[in-house]
């Protein structure tokens, strides 16, 4: 029958008894020869034997009868896994495809060309919020800005939110500025903009406006071929200490000076509250700080998750180099459109309007 998950806690007889049966399919196809009365040798080749071993420690991983390095300590113990030969499917303990550089190179972990952001220029540069364009030059603090992805229904928010509204109670008044940007890519952000305002205001009390000092955009593709051209800008001029340039974690952060300049980079597990020393000193006018040790130790531990946290951005896997620029959530439109269109027949969503649904006759 086919290998499942256990669904609940078997008897210890029980798991005994696969647990020989198991053994024993390893042991049967790695007998070196068979030879009945009257009929030729039975040899198995090695590749036979290094795919049977294999296959049984896949299955019985899979039951969870056993971890996988419990199978191959029995198996090596028992002397099988070395006649497998050079062509055994297997790799040291430790390496993974997830770290491979090819599997890098696919999911764009690499450093972008200057070529790539030549010709942008900051105070051109527009940013949609409640729906209307606005120059990024107009969202900037006058002092400073922090610029940082949000996704709300990431745990780490109750963490970084609060902290950013603690930094900017102390510093708001001397001209530190934010940028927050939800974003559909990665883990998927259900709510439209107007509601992540609505929820950023209602449970963390950080007011967006415009205006500033605090400014929730629309939400906005920041990875991928249709990435915002302020991403672009941020991440090819300060790649993250990893050597990679594109946003890889939620919550990555940006300190911008007076001028639109990054100075310096944030990873995901860095809150707002411990860039206190280097804002104050970008607000100053003076130099920063030397990087602290435990900053670059929160950005190798970052890189690990890069291909493996389902709160980081892993292409192909949970965003796409799709045909066009993500959109802003518009409605139900499936529910009410009209034939050979997709338009939302409903308008104001993004404000936070009421729906209006036509019910018909």
């Amino acid at each position: 029958q086919p290998y499942r998950h256990r669904t609940s806690k078997q008897p210890d007889t029980e798991m005994a008894s696969r647990g020989l049966v198991l053994v024993s399919m390893a042991l049967l196809p790695m007998v070196a020869s068979f030879t009945p009365s009257g009929t030729a040798p039975f040899v198995v080749s090695s590749d036979l034997r290094a795919k049977s071993s294999l296959s049984t420690i896949r299955m019985a991983t899979e039951y969870r009868t056993f971890s996988r390095r419990q199978m191959f300590r029995v198996l090596g113990a028992a002397g099988l896994l070395p006649i497998a030969g050079a062509n055994a499917e297997t790799a040291p303990f430790g390496e993974d495809v997830l770290d491979r550089p090819e599997f890098r190179r696919r999911q764009d972990l690499f450093l972008l060309k200057a070529d790539d952001v030549k010709g942008l220029d900051l105070s051109d540069i527009p940013f949609a919020v409640n729906g209307k364009k606005k120059k990024v030059s107009k969202l900037l603090g006058k002092g400073a800005t922090i610029v940082m992805n949000i996704k709300l229904d990431d745990p780490e928010t109750t963490v970084q939110l609060p902290a950013l509204r603690s930094l900017m109670a102390e510093y708001a008044a001397q001209g530190l500025g934010a940028i927050l940007v939800p974003t559909d890519q990665g883990d998927y952000e259900p709510d439209d903009s107007a509601t992540v305002r609505i929820k950023v205001a209602s449970q963390f009390q950080i007011q967006s406006s415009s205006k500033g000092p605090i400014v929730v955009t629309d939400k906005t593709d920041i990875v991928g071929k249709f990435a915002h051209p302020l991403y672009k800008l941020m991440t090819a001029v300060k790649p993250n200490p990893n050597n990679v340039s594109r946003i890889t974690l939620n919550y990555e952060k940006f300190l911008l000076d007076a001028d639109g300049k990054v100075v310096r980079r944030y990873p995901r597990l860095w809150p707002s509250d411990r860039m206190q020393r280097d804002v104050a000193a970008v607000l100053a006018g003076k130099e920063l700080p030397p990087e602290d040790p435990k900053w670059l130790f929160a950005w190798k531990e970052a890189d690990k998750e890069v291909t493996r946290s389902i709160y980081s951005f892993r292409k192909h896997y949970n965003y796409y180099d799709q045909q066009e620029a993500g959109q802003d959530w518009a409605g139900t439109k499936s529910e009410t459109f009209s034939p050979g269109s997709n338009e939302a027949r409903f308008k104001g969503v993004t404000t936070g309007k009421p729906l209006e649904v036509p019910l018909g006759d």
